[in-house]
């Protein structure tokens, strides 16, 4: 499974971007610099060019016009864009979404099922997928499924816990999925991300490594989700944000390789990320706490050695924990305060 990161765009230029890209459209419009940054190039002139996935921005409540979705699709040379839907709202989801057909100036289009309930959701996708595959428009466009959480269309609260079923019920249709978001780290890790792949989604997009690093927050299964602020609150980040930032994104990325989210946090992890800013660092050449402050960490960790768990588990690996503040490490744990 694919993670595209998303920066809001005064940092887009300065964190990878990697090969899969959510790009947000009112971003695109609003922020000349987003789009030059993180564009890709037409297809069939680069076939290896980064896949470009535009959002219509309805989550953010920045739902944009067919005329500027294109306009955006245009500017970043998007190969996919999420069709208009409105969160909650199943009736004029499918209605939004089907007029849109053939307004769409790309051939891969996203659709979001919506609803208040898994049946009312369940019954949305069921009718969206008989009126597409009894259409010409299913030999015009590619078709993905958006995973989106249920939601009351009333005061737009989020229904936590139901994804799993959704992403069960989108991979039964054989179209590629993609998960929109993810939900606090904890379910995310524990119940979405091992039904993901088990449902071979093709990918998810996450602001949570930066909303978190930029907080100065290490990415734990302990920690709440935290929402993305309006851009121009990240205008200046001390240095140990965009430090955390890079190692909440390096933790995502092994939580989706490994199969599972972790409370801990694989020393490995610490020591690849710090490469970045300690050129000669091998294990034993200086100081674990000298490196943990490279990477943005502050407070007390509690070191253990252990199993290295999930999906590629080959060797053992020394953990760190974070720890409260009145919180005593286990009789097996070494404590470190940065």
């Amino acid at each position: 499974m694919q993670v595209s990161h998303i920066v809001p765009p005064g940092w887009a230029g300065i964190f990878p971007k990697g090969s899969y890209r959510m790009v947000l459209a009112h971003w695109v419009l609003g922020y000349p610099g987003y789009a030059a940054t993180m564009k890709g190039s037409p297809r069939a002139l680069a076939p290896d060019s980064p896949f470009i996935l535009l959002d219509n921005g309805v989550f953010e409540g920045e739902q944009v016009t067919l005329d500027q979705l294109n306009e955006a699709a245009r500017r970043v040379c998007a190969d996919e864009v999420v069709l208009p839907d409105v969160q909650g709202d199943p009736k004029a989801t499918l209605h939004r979404s089907w007029t849109a057909l053939g307004k769409i100036a790309t051939n891969r289009l996203v659709f979001v099922p919506q609803g208040a309930t898994h049946e009312e959701w369940a019954k949305c996708l069921q009718a969206w997928i008989s009126r597409w595959e009894h259409s010409d428009w299913a030999d015009v466009y590619t078709l993905t499924i958006g995973i989106s959480s249920l939601r009351n269309p009333e005061d737009r609260k989020a229904i936590q816990g139901t994804r799993p079923q959704q992403m069960i019920e989108a991979a039964k249709t054989a179209y590629p999925v993609h998960l929109l978001g993810i939900a606090s780290p904890r379910v995310f890790g524990e119940e979405e991300l091992p039904v993901a792949l088990s449902c071979g989604v093709r990918g998810v997009d996450s602001s949570t490594a930066f909303a978190l690093g930029a907080s100065g927050k290490l990415l734990t299964m302990k920690q709440p989700k935290e929402f993305l602020r309006v851009p121009g609150s990240y205008d200046l980040l001390p240095t140990n944000s965009k430090r955390l930032i890079y190692l909440n994104r390096a933790i995502l990325e092994h939580w989706v390789a490994e199969g599972e989210g972790s409370e801990v946090v694989p020393t490995h992890i610490v020591r690849s990320t710090a490469q970045r800013w300690l050129k000669y660092y091998q294990e034993g050449f200086c100081p674990l706490e000298d490196v943990l402050k490279a990477v943005g960490l502050k407070g007390k960790f509690a070191l253990t050695r252990g199993s290295r768990k999930g999906r590629n588990a080959t060797r053992r690996e020394k953990h760190l924990r974070p720890l409260e503040d009145n919180e005593k490490p286990l009789d097996h744990e070494e404590v470190i305060n940065v």
